[in-house]
């Protein structure tokens, strides 16, 4: 199930939650934080009071950034911005009939076997991903799409910069047309602070292993202590666990309980059968200990 698709909206909510393990993606840096690991370069973008560019696709240093930076091995790929992954998806499936999107979990074989079966149907397929995939563990042809943003992949999430990465010169070329029709998308800001970020991806990246390492450990701590309530279940990659009742326990009453009583804002799935916990925040811990008092 693709989570981040199908977030629901939880606005009406935040003005009485005092914690929040809905937000999705990792938080583990601070614009503050990153705008401390600039570069000259971006010193000096970030000091123009009036950029001179309009490019629809993106800011042509941050395109070749991305490619640099995710994916190398793409020697014809081409990237695509946008402000919204949602936008984004939704363009690329009216150019690309039958266009499937699948979400990466660290199964590279999964991952391949789908890509064959599309590329046998003819069809695109698009992968979306909040890690940095080892591309040469992947069957690459002209029908793989990746898809990721900024707000996945190091938790940037006032500052959002969507992109897809397109072989097909001939699919690049009706996505441009498009975006070029619509004019530019993504704040100048925030593409520069993109930049800086995929320029600094390992030191973000390590950063935010930590936190998840730490987190996992509160939460794997957490849930075996009520292990006859709760059935936990982590993802291999990312920053989500789906967390189950071993008992007759509606997780939607639940949310709304847990929000009321020790204003914790939990996240359903999309079929309301169980919660997604998002552990990419950095109070995970006290949250946990908040948890256990309404326990």
């Amino acid at each position: 199930m693709l989570y981040f698709l199908n977030y629901p909206t939880f606005e009406q909510y935040l003005s009485i939650a005092y914690i929040n393990l809905a937000i999705p993606g990792p938080n583990g840096i601070s614009i503050k934080e990153l705008l401390d690991l600039k570069d000259t370069e971006c010193e000096k973008l970030l000091e123009r009071l009036e950029p001179d560019y309009s490019d629809s696709l993106g800011f042509s240093v941050l395109r070749y950034q991305i490619l640099k930076s995710l994916y190398p091995l793409l020697n014809e790929g081409k990237i695509v911005c946008n402000a919204s992954i949602f936008q984004l998806i939704n363009l690329l499936k009216e150019e690309c009939e039958g266009l499937e999107v699948i979400e990466f979990t660290g199964d590279y074989t999964k991952i391949n076997n789908n890509i064959n079966a599309a590329t046998k149907n003819n069809n695109y397929i698009a992968i979306y991903h909040s890690t940095p995939l080892e591309l040469d563990k992947l069957t690459l042809n002209d029908k793989v799409i990746f898809l990721s943003d900024m707000t996945s992949m190091y938790g940037m999430k006032s500052y959002n910069v969507a992109w897809g990465a397109i072989n097909d010169s001939k699919l690049f070329a009706r996505i441009n047309k498009k975006l070029h029709a619509q004019g530019p998308s993504c704040s100048y800001y925030s593409e520069i602070l993109a930049i800086i970020a995929l320029r600094n991806h390992n030191k973000i990246n390590a950063i935010n292993n930590e936190l998840r390492s730490k987190n996992l450990d509160f939460l794997n701590s957490f849930f075996f202590r009520h292990n006859k309530l709760f059935n936990w279940g982590p993802s291999e990659v990312g920053y989500q666990g789906l967390l189950k009742f071993n008992n007759s326990i509606a997780p939607e009453q639940y949310c709304k309980e847990l929000l009321d009583k020790a204003k914790i804002l939990l996240n359903l799935s999309p079929d309301k059968s169980h919660i997604i916990i998002n552990y990419g925040q950095k109070d995970v811990g006290n949250t946990l200990l908040q948890w256990e008092k309404y326990l």
